[in-house]
């Protein structure tokens, strides 16, 4: 098993190539007329683009080890997510602006009702987060499990794609496809660069495909 230096070397190295076997493709295009100074720029931007999630890719798998920095960090940001996302549905669904007036007539308490439901949507929002806590630990998977296989690099990697896909989108609707593509493509890469370094690659390439 390696470590997670050895993992973002690994993908560090396994992008580069990649990298450059696109810019060779990319060069011949260019050199036959197929794609313009537009699609120059774009390999580009795209090389830039793929990096982080390349990075992302090579530590993914081992979030299924509880000592590993890649399990520790999705445990984390998951929590945060998890709380800043339940936190504001709760207030800005009203649900915990009602909660909160029930309560507050139940003890007679007499209190502006955003500040009541804001104070529910915080308790709440915290017992979500601690929830995603405790849970990520709980579910983890076993170590070398379905997240070294093949079939998880490719669930999560269109996962990644189609999330970077939509947040674009929202932006800058035309770049979109494009984004989502070199995100999720990225990511496969580092995904097999951590698969190679544990030795596991070429173990599970010849199940994969018989």
């Amino acid at each position: 098993m390696g470590s997670f230096e050895d993992h973002m070397r690994y993908g560090v190295a396994a992008y580069v190539v990649a990298v450059a076997l696109a810019g060779v493709l990319t060069a011949y295009l260019f050199a036959e007329g197929v794609v313009g100074n537009g699609g120059l720029a774009l390999a580009v931007g795209g090389a830039v683009l793929g990096f982080p999630f390349a990075v992302a890719g090579a530590g993914f798998p081992d979030i299924d080890h509880h000592a590993a920095k890649p399990h520790r960090f999705f445990r984390r940001w998951l929590s945060v997510i998890a709380a800043s996302v339940g936190g504001y549905v709760l207030f800005a669904s009203g649900v915990a602006v009602e909660a909160g007036a029930t309560t507050a007539a139940a003890v007679e308490a007499d209190a502006p009702e955003p500040v009541v439901g804001g104070a529910v949507a915080a308790v709440g929002a915290v017992g979500l987060g601690a929830t995603a806590f405790v849970g990520v630990g709980i579910l983890k998977p076993r170590h070398r499990g379905i997240t070294h296989t093949l079939r998880a690099g490719f669930v999560v990697a269109g996962i990644v794609g189609v999330a970077v896909g939509y947040g674009v989108y929202v932006f800058v609707p035309s770049a979109a496809f494009f984004a989502g593509g070199v995100a999720s493509t990225a990511f496969f890469v580092g995904f097999l660069s951590h698969l190679q370094c544990d030795g596991l690659l070429f173990g599970i390439l010849p199940d994969a495909m018989g």
